[in-house]
């Protein structure tokens, strides 16, 4: 059910994007990666340390305002303080972004962010095999990010922070990446 809303939502910015102006930037894939640094429950009850996560996406410019849509799955884990040791949690999951991009695009500039979607909290234990597992649940963040061109064809290096939340489980990830522009 998530795969189909999320496929409805690329399909809707995407329909946008083509009835969009002639000067609308292109649509842009990025792949990104980095740490995961848990706060509240996750943390402080789950003993959760600092991770890691990746990321992949498609995004469409929607005129030439700054505005932009796109969708993202993601990947990422976290150990677990000792005892037991080898416990860790997996996250997965897909989501839905809009980003705002302040300044002209062909210059170095400031975006913040904000998705909805779905994440999996999948725990792993040796030590205790009957709490393993997870669902997917309802998911959102925030962020900002900055952004520099490479090149003359479109394409950006970006870093941002964000801050994530499905229920107890909550972290900041600070991501590094490349977005590669698509067609002409």
């Amino acid at each position: 059910m998530a795969g189909t809303k999320l496929s409805a939502a690329l399909a809707m910015a995407l329909a946008a994007a083509v009835t969009g102006t002639a000067h609308a930037q292109r649509p842009f894939v990025y792949l990104g990666g980095g740490v995961t640094i848990p706060v509240s429950v996750y943390k402080n009850e789950d003993g959760a340390k600092t991770g890691w996560m990746g990321l992949a996406g498609v995004g469409v410019p929607i005129g030439d305002n700054g505005l932009t849509l796109g969708g993202e799955a993601m990947y990422g884990s976290n150990s677990h303080e000792a005892p037991p040791e080898g416990d860790k949690t997996n996250l997965y999951g897909a989501s839905g972004w809009a980003s705002y991009r302040f300044g002209d695009p062909e210059k170095p500039g400031v975006y913040l962010l904000g998705s909805v979607g779905v994440l999996k909290h999948d725990y792993r234990s040796e030590a205790f095999p009957d709490e393993q597992g997870g669902n997917f649940e309802l998911a959102w963040s925030g962020g900002a990010g900055v952004d520099v061109p490479v090149g003359t064809g479109g394409s950006t290096f970006w870093v941002e922070a964000r801050y994530m939340n499905r229920g107890d489980t909550r972290f900041i990830p600070i991501f590094a990446g490349i977005s590669i522009a698509l067609g002409r």
